[in-house]
């Protein structure tokens, strides 16, 4: 304990040291999207008024955009212009905000903010995973009209609307929102989440699976295994932050890396670094920093720590799932074995009772043993 006491003083001290904080612009609020943009640019975006840090300071553009009722009442979202409410989403090309639950993007250029769906507010994937694949934006699951979604939607470039992923033969997994997920080049893995209760489907509850969607063969994998109950984290209503190549998620005040290709989940403990992180506001990644707003006794500042000390004390490292499930054969085996040979110890069992009673005759005095037996 005294050990771990000194480790996180360490690791206070340190971050201490080598983090960078810079106050927000002056009358930012509360409503902003805080996200990085395909050029790893930080911005802060408040409705059509857009804050880039660059170069140490916060530069403010005010964005071009069409004024007609569809498009502003996007833009000046009465339920607030915030990052629970927008998801931002990058492609190799083009910046986009996406309303949860689907429906409405919004693209992000340097001068301007357009929204460039052909659909409504849909109101049905909240808590979706969301990802880009070839260019496009996609969905995997959420929850909306009272259950919860199993399937995975795509933004057409072509008709600007939402469609439906396919996939041969039809996954068959637990629907599901606010779920552990990592898009790779052609796969994503999806961990988790919450789904309804068998027994109450107006309750949501841990799911316990995970499965792997490649979109080169347009195939669902489910590992039956499902996944290592060690885990820190199986759910969140962030979209996490790309890491190294991974995938973060803030669990309380510490890091949890997940690799699913590698197969291991990584916990980092980061003392009280992030206490005092904005609330609904995401973690980024920024080159060799993470990126956060902190909120001290209602000032907010942006900060930078260290990726390197983020991560430098690993409280425990375990594996996500068996990918092989190289002990499922062997436990069938033996289940297999085990049931033949009950089976044939139970028949030679009452076989031999057969024997017996055919060699033994009684009546109401005596009892014979047959010795001519045919």
């Amino acid at each position: 304990m005294f050990k771990r006491t000194i480790a996180v003083a360490l690791l206070l001290f340190l971050n201490l040291i080598a983090s960078q904080e810079f106050a927000l612009p002056e009358n930012i609020g509360e409503n902003f999207v805080f996200f990085k943009d395909k050029d790893s640019k930080i911005h802060l975006l408040k409705n059509n008024i857009d804050y880039v840090f660059e170069n140490k300071k916060w530069n403010k553009n005010i964005l071009s955009y069409d004024s007609a009722v569809r498009d502003s009442t996007i833009i000046f979202y009465k339920k607030g212009f915030n990052n629970t409410n927008f998801k931002p989403i990058n492609t190799e090309t083009k910046t986009f905000l996406i309303l949860n639950g689907g429906g409405p993007v919004l693209q992000i250029e340097k001068d301007k903010i357009i929204r460039i769906d052909n659909s409504v507010e849909q109101k049905n994937q909240f808590g979706a995973a969301i990802f880009e694949h070839n260019n496009q934006l996609h969905m995997n699951g959420g929850y909306g009209f009272w259950s919860f979604k199993d399937y995975t939607t795509y933004f057409d470039n072509i008709t600007n609307q939402w469609e439906l992923c396919t996939f041969d033969p039809a996954p068959k997994f637990q629907p599901r929102w606010k779920s552990i997920y990592h898009k790779t080049k052609n796969d994503l893995y999806v961990l988790g989440g919450r789904s309804s209760l068998d027994e109450n489907s107006r309750i949501d509850a841990a799911t316990k699976d995970v499965f792997k969607i490649d979109f080169q063969t347009k195939s669902v994998e489910l590992f039956e295994s499902g996944f290592n109950p060690q885990i820190p984290i199986t759910s969140s209503s962030s979209q996490g932050f790309k890491i190294n190549n991974q995938k973060g998620y803030l669990n309380n005040f510490d890091i949890v890396v997940f690799d699913f290709e590698n197969n291991i989940v990584t916990e980092y403990d980061n003392g009280d670094v992030f206490k005092n992180r904005h609330p609904n506001t995401p973690l980024l990644s920024v080159k060799d920093s993470v990126v956060f707003i902190n909120n001290k006794q209602g000032v907010k500042t942006i900060e930078f720590i260290s990726a390197q000390l983020a991560l430098q004390s690993p409280l425990k490292t375990v594996e996500i799932f068996n990918l092989d499930n190289p002990g499922l054969p062997y436990k069938k085996m033996f289940a297999f074995s085990s049931a033949v040979i009950i089976a044939l110890f139970l028949y030679f069992l009452f076989g031999y009772k057969d024997y017996i009673n055919k060699l033994v005759h009684h009546d109401d005095q005596w009892l014979y043993l047959s010795l001519i037996h045919i």
